[in-house]
């Protein structure tokens, strides 16, 4: 879960649109289940599939989610969307790990991970902040709205950069 959305969601649920704490826990509880309903189907499709064929269309959805929690007002759209957010992030969390786990040498591996982490980490610590501070200032929209150009642009990067990992790794396990 990124940082805008543990900050600014509540806030724009619970504050602007006047849903209770029961409804706006409801929602993180469903994004939950879901993240955890995609454990194994994501390991699968990413094995079999591809890394980048998982966590591209993840971040391409989760920037549609982005995009349209500012503007969608009805809770049932809002379980819907919070649904396809945690299938997208159910798709990229694990994959992701994955991914990196298959481009970095075996001898810097764990180093790296630990890198990957701490960075990943430091956005859960400098998101919610930032994410607070963009509400307090403009209204929980602009929170989500900042972050959608960040999501899509790491789409982009793993559309056109990032190579597909999964052959190599197959070709290296023989």
């Amino acid at each position: 879960m990124t940082g805008v959305q543990t900050c600014a969601l509540p806030i724009y649920v619970g504050v602007q649109l006047g849903f209770s704490a029961a409804e706006v826990g409801l929602l993180f509880s469903l994004y939950g289940l879901v993240n955890v309903l995609m454990i194994a189907p994501t390991g699968w499709l990413s094995d079999t599939r591809g890394r980048k064929w998982v966590v591209v269309p993840s971040t391409y959805l989760a920037t549609g989610v982005f995009l349209l929690f500012p503007v969608t007002r009805e809770f049932w759209l809002l379980v819907a969307l919070i649904g396809v957010l945690g299938v997208a992030t159910g798709l990229a969390l694990g994959t992701m790990a994955t991914y990196t786990y298959d481009v970095i040498p075996e001898h810097a591996r764990a180093r790296l991970q630990a890198l990957r982490r701490m960075i990943g980490e430091s956005g859960g610590v400098a998101g919610p902040m930032a994410a607070g501070a963009l509400a307090d200032l403009a209204g929980p929209a602009t929170a989500f709205w900042c972050f959608v150009p960040l999501q899509f642009v790491s789409g982009l990067l793993m559309t056109f950069v990032a190579r597909e990992s999964l052959g190599r790794v197959k070709l290296r396990n023989g």
